[in-house]
């Protein structure tokens, strides 16, 4: 009533504008949505969905990334199985440098005596390379089996490389041989690869 009288006034003096007619109380009204339960029901629904699809994402990327580590580890191993089969030579090969130059020198027949012969054995035993290649050979077992684990395996991971690679950095310190030691450059570089994938595991 109020508001009629007030328009029947101002019509009366001049032209009604839009902009009155706007400010008139309860001429616009705003509507403000109401949460149903519905709604409630349809976000919960699309938040479980996109945290599903989140969670298999995450769970795809780990076994790809499981399959990579573990190709590394077999590359690493099956270096180690042709430095496991070279140390030996590694030996000989020493043995017959040693007589060579001997026999150059003209005292061929020293290639007896006991002091060659414990020199020969000295090389032996500070280039012998078996107890890191077994041990070796055992971490890279543990890496398969925990790269096929479903808990998290970051940290015992990072650990376990630390331990292949003293490994394989004394298998190339002993090891006074080119051949192996391309092998051991190999075997360092996919080690770092698997490093690498290592920091985008839990």
């Amino acid at each position: 009533q109020k508001n009629f009288a007030a328009l029947k006034s101002k019509s009366e003096n001049s032209e009604v504008s839009l902009e009155f007619l706007l400010k008139l109380p309860g001429v616009l009204k705003e509507n403000k949505p109401e949460v149903t339960e519905d709604l409630d029901q349809l976000v919960q629904k699309t938040v479980k969905k996109a945290l599903n699809q989140y969670e298999a994402s995450r769970k795809r990327e780990g076994q790809q990334l499981a399959v990579d580590i573990v190709s590394r580890f077999k590359a690493i191993n099956k270096r180690r199985i042709q430095v496991d089969r070279r140390k030996d030579h590694v030996v000989d090969s020493y043995r017959k440098q040693l007589l060579d130059r001997l026999e150059h020198s003209g005292l061929s027949d020293l290639a007896e005596d006991e002091r060659i012969i414990r020199e020969v054995a000295l090389f032996a035993d500070r280039s012998d390379i078996s107890e890191e290649i077994t041990r070796l050979g055992v971490h890279l077992k543990e890496g398969e089996r925990l790269s096929r684990l479903k808990d998290p395996i970051g940290k015992n991971m990072d650990f376990l490389l630390q331990e292949m690679a003293r490994e394989i950095n004394t298998i190339g310190s002993k090891a006074n041989d080119l051949e192996i030691s391309q092998s051991v450059v190999d075997m360092k570089t996919e080690l770092e690869k698997v490093r690498e994938q290592i920091q985008n595991i839990e």
